[in-house]
C-alpha cells in the first residue's frame, strides 16, 4: 500500500532535523568530521571535461570601452547579451582574482568567497543567439577563463539572444575536509556565487549600487576605512578579553567583573565634550597619529595588570582606556566621512558600518585565537602569560596602524 503523503513529509522533515542536529557545532564540542585530511584523496579544485570544445573568453579589462572614471555612471540602456559582456560577468563574479604561494604550494583565489577556499560551485551556461557562442549548454572554466561545450543544438533562427546561468556543487570538494557538514557549506557557497553574480551585474549597470568603487577615489575616505579596520582590531577585543582575564586568570566574580567595566563607560562619556576642541586645535593628522599610539600603549600596558594590582590603579587604567578609545572612534569616523559628497554619503556610511562590524568580529576572533595558541603551545606557563602576551600583540597592532594615519594630508582640519 502506498505510503500516505503526510507520513512521507513527516519522515522528510524528521530526516532534515536529524541531519541538522548531527552536523551542527555545540558549545561543548565541534560537529564530527573526517578526523584527518587524506591529502592523497584531495579533490581537484577545477573541473575539466576532457575532449570538450573550448571557447576562450576575453578578459574584461582590455575589452572595456568606457574610461575608469565613468564606470560608476549608469548605462543608458541594459547591456546587450554579447560574448564580451558575458565574459566580464563570469570573470568578475566567478573568475580568479589572485594566486598565492607558500613554499612549493600554489593555489588560486576567486572573486566569489568560499568556505575553506574549496569552491565546490560550478557554473553552467545555457545560451541561444549569442554572437560568437554556439547555442547549447556550456561549462565555465575559471582556471582558463573559457567555456567548455557540453551539449550543442542547431543554431536558432532569429529571435532575441538570451542566456541563463545554472549553478551546481561538487560535494566531494567540501566533504573531503568537512565530512557530513559539507552539505551546509555547499549551500552557503551556492549563495555566495548567486550574490556575486547578482552584484556584479547590478553594480555594473546601476548608479545606485550599495557600494561603489568610486568611494575609494576619495583619499581621506580610503585612509579612514583602512585605519578604522586595523585600529579597531585591538580596541574591539578589549571588552572581550579583559572580563575573561579578570575571571579566568585573576579569579574575580562575574558581578565584580561587570562593575570593573563601568570606568570604561565613564571614560567614554568624559571624552565626548573634548573631542571637537582637540581636533580643531591640532588637526586630524596629529590627533590620530598620537592617539592611535596612545591607545596601543594602553592596550599593551594591560599586560602589567595582575590580580594583586591595587583596585584604584585598575579603575584609573580602565577609565583612561575608555577615554582614549572613544576619542579614537569619533576621530576616525568623522575623518572617514567628512569629505564625501552628498550623493555618496549613504553608500560610504554603509560601507564604513560594515567595516566596523567586520573589524569587531575579526578582533574578537584574533584575541581568542592568540589566547588559545599561547595556552596550548606554552603549557608550562600560567594563564596570565597567555592573556598578557595577547594584549601586547593587540597593542602593537594598534601602534603600527598609526602608519596608515601618517598618510593624512597635514592641512586636514575639522
Amino acid at each position: 500500500m502506498a505510503e500516505p503523503i503526510e507520513d512521507h513529509h513527516g519522515m522528510q522533515l524528521a530526516e532534515v532535523r536529524n541531519y541538522h542536529l548531527r552536523s551542527k557545532h555545540h558549545l561543548q564540542r565541534y560537529a564530527e568530521g573526517p578526523g584527518q585530511l587524506d591529502w592523497d584523496a584531495q579533490p581537484a579544485p577545477f573541473r575539466h571535461f576532457a575532449g570538450a570544445p573550448q571557447l576562450a573568453l576575453p578578459l574584461c579589462g582590455p575589452a572595456q570601452d568606457r574610461p575608469f572614471a565613468e564606470l560608476d555612471q549608469p548605462h543608458q540602456a541594459p547591456l546587450p547579451v554579447t560574448l564580451a559582456n558575458l565574459a566580464a560577468l563570469l570573470q568578475l563574479a566567478l573568475g580568479l582574482s589572485a594566486w598565492k604561494t607558500w613554499g612549493p604550494s600554489r593555489w588560486a583565489l576567486r572573486c566569489n568567497p568560499s568556505s575553506g577556499n574549496l569552491h565546490p560551485v560550478e557554473a553552467y551556461l545555457l545560451s541561444q543567439g549569442v554572437a560568437g557562442l554556439a547555442d547549447g549548454v556550456h561549462h565555465y572554466d575559471p582556471l582558463n577563463h573559457a567555456l567548455e561545450s557540453r551539449a550543442l543544438c542547431p543554431p536558432s533562427a532569429g529571435g532575441e539572444a538570451w542566456l541563463a546561468i545554472g549553478l551546481s556543487s561538487v560535494m566531494w570538494r567540501e566533504a573531503w575536509k568537512y565530512g557530513e557538514r559539507a552539505f551546509r557549506y555547499c549551500q552557503l557557497d551556492i549563495g555566495h556565487a548567486m550574490a556575486a553574480l547578482g552584484y556584479a551585474y547590478h553594480a555594473h549597470i546601476h548608479q545606485n549600487a550599495l557600494f561603489h568603487g568610486r568611494l575609494f577615489r576619495y583619499k581621506i575616505y580610503s585612509i579612514g576605512i583602512l585605519g578604522n579596520f586595523f585600529a579597531r582590531l585591538g580596541s574591539n577585543a578589549i571588552p572581550f578579553i579583559l572580563p575573561l582575564m579578570l575571571q579566568v586568570a585573576f579569579g574575580f566574580e562575574p558581578f565584580v567583573t561587570g562593575l570593573m567595566m563601568i570606568p570604561m563607560v565613564l571614560g567614554s562619556l568624559f571624552s565626548k565634550p573634548i573631542i571637537r576642541p582637540i581636533i580643531q586645535r591640532v588637526g586630524y593628522r596629529r590627533f590620530l597619529l598620537s592617539n592611535t599610539v596612545l591607545v596601543g600603549v594602553c592596550i599593551a600596558s594591560f599586560a602589567l595588570m595582575t590580580a594583586a594590582t591595587p583596585l584604584w590603579i585598575k579603575v584609573l587604567h580602565l577609565f583612561i582606556f575608555g577615554t582614549l578609545n572613544s576619542l579614537q572612534f569619533v576621530g576616525m569616523n568623522t575623518l572617514t566621512l567628512k569629505d564625501l559628497p552628498q550623493h555618496d554619503a549613504s553608500s560610504g556610511n554603509s560601507f564604513l558600518s560594515m567595516i566596523m562590524m567586520l573589524s569587531m568580529s575579526i578582533g574578537v576572533a584574533l584575541a581568542g585565537t592568540l589566547i588559545n595558541v599561547f595556552e596550548q603551545y606554552f603549557a608550562t606557563a600560567s594563564m596570565n602569560f597567555a592573556f598578557h602576551r595577547t594584549l601586547i600583540i593587540l597593542g602593537c597592532i594598534n601602534i603600527i596602524t598609526a602608519l596608515i594615519f601618517w598618510q593624512i594630508p597635514k592641512d586636514t582640519q575639522d
